[in-house]
């Protein structure tokens, strides 16, 4: 776990603790209580993982009985099994008893650090993951006690708190190097727009290039009438190429925002001399109105606690008749919302809410809903699509950000694309209108 911490702390400058002190004696006390329930948490998992350890062959036996069913062989013996099917190699036997204790964070760390491998990640997350087997699955783990521990640490702690210390908690996925995401979401070109979100395949057929520049056509077409001289706001704005599509087409004023002082460097190459002016900071730190707002991606990150301030601040800054455009991932109420292993070297903090749940948000907020579009199709064709170019950019990806993130990055999207094949995952494109006499009785903006 060590090792994978030391790669973690090379791309984002930051330790691993979610939590920073705050000068306030409340929010000190309530740090000092966070870190006491982090650290019993970690007491517990570390008991469970040694009295797992007791149980070793027990845990083996179970193993590959397991993966037997499912077609799939556990350290076979001879070299003629390993090249006839889909194997998987534990080289740690601690590794079971760690996957136990810990959970799917476990799963990846070990992955990572080679306590175990697959020489065909995407076929072995095929055979494991059949619609039925993710349903039966993820209704038990959503029951274990690595996925309640997961959801304490990760939802009801709220480490999205303290937004003035958001910045400096950077994700992995949002802090590699620009070159790794023009390798996996461009064409190649050198001044291609990048979009680290969902793109849209119409016909299936397009290449990455081409469905990033018919994103950005539809999301114009979602947002319209667009008329110069509005003001757009996109919160979470990436590497700018809405922004600037938005500003250079449209003659709109654009203020992007990201947390990333990465990617808002790239954003501000990006749109330089254009109308778009790019932010880095919190979205609980913007300031003003908007005739239209964006939030792609976006939502996920906000934290569940704070969903309810975020759109009343969005509600805020929105004027009377503007429109409000989010695109957002959707998991069905009765599977896991987060993943610890996503949370913790991927994307940060998250919490992916259901499209009841998240539109509840919006209508307690004053909004209601002007369009709906499933976009799961356009998901599972994005995702597919980065996992292909990754393994055949492998070598060259490794290069670029290293053996240990090129593995990280390869069971993430092999998972993802497993999940969003099987229609498990979700996206949705919303537009969103003020109701009409709708008054907040909560504060709104400071």
């Amino acid at each position: 776990m060590r090792t994978i911490e030391l790669v973690y702390k090379k791309y984002t400058n930051t330790p691993q603790s979610i939590y920073y002190p705050s000068r306030n004696k409340m929010s000190c006390f309530k740090t000092f209580c966070v870190y006491t329930i982090e650290g019993l948490i970690e007491t517990f998992r570390f008991l469970r993982y040694l009295f797992f350890l007791l149980f070793t062959p027990l845990l083996v036996y179970g193993a590959r009985r397991f993966l037997h069913g499912k077609g799939v062989l556990l350290n076979p013996s001879s070299k003629s099994d390993q090249a006839e099917a889909i194997t998987v190699i534990v080289t740690n036997n601690k590794f079971y008893a760690r996957l136990c204790a810990y959970g799917d964070v476990a799963l990846g760390e070990g992955f990572v650090e080679g306590w175990w491998d697959c020489g065909d990640l995407p076929g072995l997350c095929d055979r494991l993951m059949d619609t039925a087997g993710i349903t039966e699955g993820s209704k038990s783990y959503k029951r274990s006690l690595p996925y309640l521990e997961a959801y304490v640490r990760w939802v009801l702690l709220n480490p999205q708190r303290n937004m003035e210390h958001l910045p400096k908690n950077l994700k992995l996925q949002y802090n590699l190097p620009t070159d790794y995401h023009r390798l996996i979401l461009t064409d190649g070109g050198e001044h291609e727009a990048i979009q680290m979100s969902v793109v849209y395949f119409p016909t299936g057929s397009e290449s990455i290039g081409t469905a990033q520049n018919l994103k950005l056509s539809l999301i114009t077409s979602k947002l319209a009438p667009l008329v110069p001289g509005m003001r757009v706001l996109d919160i979470g704005c990436g590497f700018g190429a809405v922004a600037k599509h938005l500003a250079d087409n449209y003659q709109v004023e654009v203020v992007g925002v990201t947390n990333s002082p990465g990617m808002g460097q790239a954003a501000k190459e990006h749109c330089r001399g254009s109308g778009a002016k790019i932010v880095v900071g919190d979205w609980s730190e913007i300031q003003g109105t908007f005739d239209r707002i964006i939030m792609i991606e976006m939502v996920e990150h906000v934290g569940k606690r704070n969903l309810t301030k975020f759109f009343d601040k969005v509600a805020a800054m929105l004027k009377d008749d503007g429109k409000c455009f989010i695109q957002c991932y959707e998991t069905p109420e009765d599977f896991p919302r987060i993943l610890e292993f996503a949370c913790k070297y991927m994307y940060g903090p998250s919490y992916v809410p259901s499209l009841r749940e998240l539109l509840k948000y919006t209508d307690d907020s004053g909004f209601e809903l002007a369009e709906l579009q499933s976009f799961a199709a356009h998901a599972a064709k994005s995702v597919s699509t980065v996992l292909e170019k990754i393994q055949a950019n492998y070598s060259q990806i490794e290069s670029i950000v290293g053996d240990k993130v090129a593995r990280m990055l390869l069971l993430t999207f092999a998972f993802q694309d497993r999940t969003m094949t099987c229609g498990v995952d979700g996206m949705n494109l919303l537009v969103l209108r003020k109701r009409k006499n709708h008054k907040l009785s909560r504060v709104t903006v400071a």
